[in-house]
């Protein structure tokens, strides 16, 4: 119980560490990228609707703004907003 135990885990510096990788990704324009990357962090961290928010929101602009990924940036957006 040192100071070790204070650590984060490793899926969290994984997921953090993708998600800046997608936030990189996503200011370069390369959307579909960006999108994999915070899939990648959202599975590494499920609770953290953040990363869940930028993969919806990077797949909508790769898709060309799909319907489909509209509906679940709201979904996501009313989840979060709950959350905070």
């Amino acid at each position: 119980d040192g100071p070790i135990s204070n650590l984060p885990g490793k899926d969290k510096l994984l997921a953090d560490s993708a998600f800046l990788q997608g936030k990189e990704l996503l200011r370069a324009g390369e959307y579909g990228a960006a999108a994999d990357a915070f899939r990648e962090a959202s599975n590494l961290r499920p609770g953290a609707l953040e990363y869940a928010l930028f993969a919806a929101w990077s797949a909508y602009l790769s898709t060309g703004r799909d319907q489909k990924w509209r509906d679940m940036l709201v979904e996501l957006c009313d989840k979060t907003l709950a959350q905070d």
